[in-house]
């Protein structure tokens, strides 16, 4: 048989209805504790009660205390974010009338955040998702048109045919330089300042009235070779490298669309041109240089005598002109 466990507002009703009938706080905490033993109200709290109905407060429920937190629907707070994502704590708990942490606990419930002065949810929508990748595959398009890792690639002073390549420190003699530990693991880059080095040190020898021997014609020319192949295999590794990159990117992008339902950007194939690589250009001999000094000048020339044939020209034209109207 089970036992009835009568509840606060229970024996509320009761009281009242003792009330009513005229009896004392008293009789009617005897009679509560004679019918339900330990779950009866005690004797004072039977004596406020009376003392409220006496007031004519006949209100069995509890009242609001004026301490206790005030109560909000979280589609009051997502108006207010709606209206205004960047209001911060303390201006939202002063339109709820609520403390700020209570504020920032319905806040992280909702899964909201704030970046940049504004709340926003941490998972994003599917359209924000899009307008993301979106971006991302417009930037790796412009990326693939106009690379900028090209124009940072390193290149040969002009002026000086024999130096090292501008990467590599300044201020250390090239007969004296050595790889950092970074890059002594790789053998391409050891082989490029050999190479390198090689060809600055027998372009030393010559000026020492050597430069005539076949000898260092010979290494000048093995030198100039090893160059152009650790170049050649430079150039290639890149390309199998941004070959595994694009492949790795690729798919990450797949996996994107097929987890959002977004449709492949169809790509116009535009033809890149290819700039010439400036390590693999060939130097110009002095004959050349002379020759293109040589138009340069002629070219000046022209120029000055048809500046000097058109001012003569109009000089006629003045003096003619006068002689008519004379």
């Amino acid at each position: 048989m089970s036992i009835f466990v009568p509840n606060k507002v229970y024996l509320r009703g009761i009281l009242l209805h003792y009330f009513i009938q005229k009896k004392s706080a008293a009789e009617a905490h005897r009679i509560l504790v004679q019918t339900y033993g330990d779950n009866a109200l005690s004797d004072t709290t039977c004596r406020d009660w009376f003392r409220r109905f006496k007031n004519n407060d006949f209100e069995l429920e509890d009242k609001e205390r004026s301490g206790a937190p005030k109560k909000f629907q979280d589609k009051e707070l997502e108006q207010l974010l709606d209206e205004d994502p960047s209001q911060t704590l303390s201006e939202l708990g002063k339109i709820l009338q609520v403390d700020e942490s209570t504020v920032s606990k319905r806040l992280k419930g909702l899964g909201m955040i704030q970046k940049q002065g504004h709340w926003v949810p941490y998972e994003l929508k599917p359209r924000d998702v899009e307008r993301r990748f979106g971006t991302c595959e417009l930037l790796l398009q412009r990326q693939k048109r106009k690379g900028f890792l090209r124009e940072s690639l390193p290149t040969r002073d002009s002026s000086i045919g024999d130096c090292l390549p501008s990467f590599l420190p300044s201020l250390v003699r090239k007969d004296e330089y050595k790889p950092r530990a970074k890059l002594a693991n790789s053998s391409l880059s050891i082989n490029m300042v050999q190479a390198y080095a090689g060809v600055t040190l027998i372009k030393k020898g010559a000026v020492g009235g050597e430069g005539g021997d076949e000898d260092d014609k010979e290494k000048e020319e093995e030198a100039e070779r090893e160059r152009q192949e650790a170049i050649r295999e430079a150039e290639e590794r890149r390309k199998e490298k941004h070959r595994k990159m694009e492949e790795e990117r690729e798919k990450m992008r797949q996996e994107i669309r097929d987890k959002y339902n977004i449709k492949k950007r169809e790509e116009v194939q535009e033809m890149p041109q290819e700039e010439p690589n400036p390590l693999m250009r060939k130097k110009k001999t002095p004959e050349e240089l002379a020759a293109e000094a040589e138009a340069e000048e002629e070219d000046e020339f022209t120029k000055l005598r048809n500046t000097i044939e058109t001012q003569v020209n109009e000089i006629k034209s003045q003096i003619e002109s006068k002689c008519s109207l004379q």
